[in-house]
């Protein structure tokens, strides 16, 4: 946020107004009666109207420290000694370097080029800063001082009205005020983010960030309007999706009416954790969409009892208290948490009855608790997790996945958007092998609904990664791609991929002839999850 963007825009807003002197200044600044006399006797007398030399004043700044009606006594006398503010003529060539962001010397860097004496020239300039300051001293005409530099006259005085914090008014708080600016330009930037994200990026906290809806509507209607889902009837493509679908669904369900195991116990571990909830999103995201595209309410009877069995059944719960999870660093244990809030935001748009919304506001305040205990630290501190947001690991990248799609979850776009943006900087570092780049074909995915291409960042540096790691994926077109007929291959080459990263990538063009039906069949829901790979790829957003 550059406020010499808008002190430069005044100054030619002033001359195009015709006006002979502009005062681009500060808000919250404040002249009194007496004040503006003297500036405007200066300004008009006849030396200062024919003296080409004279094309700056100053205006020494007296910063009250008390309440504000203190300047209406008569007796009142400033204290003007603060940063002042500068007055420019109209044909004053000097601008305030827009280079330089709001509440880091924006307008102390022009007052030491115009040779105005004061503090600022003892303040730790870095070497980029002193290029631009005392390196370039302003050549504009002006009264010349015995060491032949500029010599700026100053005139009258003006009030810097109270901030309401005495902290701030203090000389010797200068640095709580330049941390009061950085935290404000935060928020300030927040707040246009949340209103970019729902006005233009048309944000909503119940839209899905990796799964499709409209592929999901499709699928429905898919379903509503064939004659015969037999499985043995030759599928097309979309329609095979939804037999897979209804398949995965029919076998979730066996799976839930058998005993769901407490990993409470003392002797889980944190991968026994991880793989059961691994397991239940799996299983989760099977019944609710399949009880989205059929209607099926056994389907999505089944799914509130497996929401049902970890988070409210037991004294506990299935899953350790947020905390736990994050003061342990668990971390991992939560990788599939961006595909379980997109399950439940389907079922909770398709299921409004009262007791399913009994259900999911308990797995709403098990993630509120979550989400509160992940959220970012100011300091770095051992035992938190937001460890991993400081960390070039691929655990860092989860930290922000999920970050990103609890924000999302939550109604929190600007959060989701810093996520989805500053997760980009971690490929500069990561690894690049096949699970790391199915990670990334993942966060890709959730960054797009939040306006963020991972796939252009950095000279597509995503696609450089998946074009030099997955075989057949390089510029020869003469590679083997039919020997996908198992899933250990499949998946040890990343193929399950290539769904979603043909449309991205135009390094993998040698791709674009291979049959991809052909891996479809070795794609299920029991294989996809032993190794790790998020299910219904057809299903998600592209």
């Amino acid at each position: 946020m550059s406020i010499n963007h808008a002190r430069n825009a005044m100054i030619e807003l002033g001359i195009a107004k015709g006006a002979k002197w502009i005062l681009p200044w500060d808000e919250n600044c404040f002249l009194t009666s007496k004040a503006w006399d003297m500036i405007a006797h200066d300004l008009f007398t006849p030396d200062a109207v024919d003296d080409d030399a004279i094309k700056y004043f100053v205006v020494w700044m007296d910063r009250l420290k008390v309440e504000n009606d203190v300047v209406l006594d008569p007796a009142y006398v400033p204290n003007a000694w603060e940063e002042p503010q500068i007055i420019f003529r109209r044909d004053a060539t000097e601008r305030f370097d827009e280079a330089l962001r709001y509440g880091r010397r924006d307008k102390a860097a022009l007052l030491i080029r115009l040779n105005v004496p004061g503090v600022w020239f003892e303040w730790g300039w870095s070497a980029w800063e002193r290029l631009r300051t005392f390196d370039n001293p302003s050549s504009d005409g002006s009264r010349r001082s015995t060491d032949n530099r500029p010599k700026v006259p100053s005139t009258g005085f003006v009030i810097r009205l109270y901030s309401g914090n005495p902290v701030y008014e203090d000389q010797a708080f200068g640095f709580h005020r330049e941390m009061a600016r950085a935290e404000a330009i935060a928020r300030q930037l927040e707040s246009l983010e949340d209103q970019v994200m729902r006005d233009v990026l048309q944000f909503h906290p119940t839209n899905l960030v990796v799964y499709s809806k409209h592929k999901l509507l499709r699928a429905k209607q898919l379903f509503q309007t064939q004659v015969d889902t037999s499985p043995l009837d030759p599928p097309d493509n979309d329609r095979a999706i939804v037999v897979d679908v209804l398949k995965q669904a029919d076998r979730a369900m066996r799976l839930v009416a058998m005993p769901t195991a407490s990993f409470v116990r003392a002797k889980a571990t944190p991968q026994d954790v991880s793989v059961a909830f691994e397991s239940m999103v799996y299983n989760l995201t099977a019944l609710v969409f399949g009880s989205f595209i059929s209607n099926n309410e056994d389907y999505a009877h089944h799914a509130l009892q497996l929401l049902h069995q970890w988070f409210i059944r037991q004294p506990d719960g299935t899953l350790p208290h947020p905390a736990k999870l994050v003061r342990s660093g668990q971390l991992m244990t939560m990788r599939t948490l961006p595909l379980f809030l997109d399950t439940v935001k389907l079922f909770h748009d398709s299921h409004l009855d009262a007791y399913t919304s009994g259900v999911l506001l308990h797995v709403r305040t098990w993630l509120r608790k979550y989400y509160d205990d992940l959220a970012l630290d100011k300091a770095y501190r051992p035992n938190v997790a937001s460890r991993w947001f400081r960390s070039a690991s691929r655990r860092g990248m989860h930290y922000d996945m999920q970050m990103a799609s609890l924000a999302a979850y939550f109604d929190e776009p600007a959060v989701y958007r810093y996520h989805a943006d500053t997760v980009q900087s971690r490929m500069l570092s990561d690894g690049v092998s096949i699970p790391t780049m199915r990670d990334w074909v993942h966060m890709a995915t959730i960054a797009q609904s939040a306006g963020i291409d991972v796939w252009e960042f950095h000279d597509h540096r995503l696609c450089a990664n998946v074009a030099m790691r997955i075989p057949c994926c390089g510029n020869s077109s003469t590679y083997e791609c039919t020997a996908a007929t198992t899933a250990d291959v499949m998946f040890a080459n990343g193929w399950d991929m290539l769904p979603l990263v043909l449309s991205k990538c135009v390094q993998c063009s040698a791709l674009a002839t291979v049959q991809l039906e052909q891996l479809d069949d070795v794609v299920s829901l029991h294989v996809a999850r032993a190794w790790h790979v998020p299910p219904f790829l057809h299903l998600w957003q592209t």
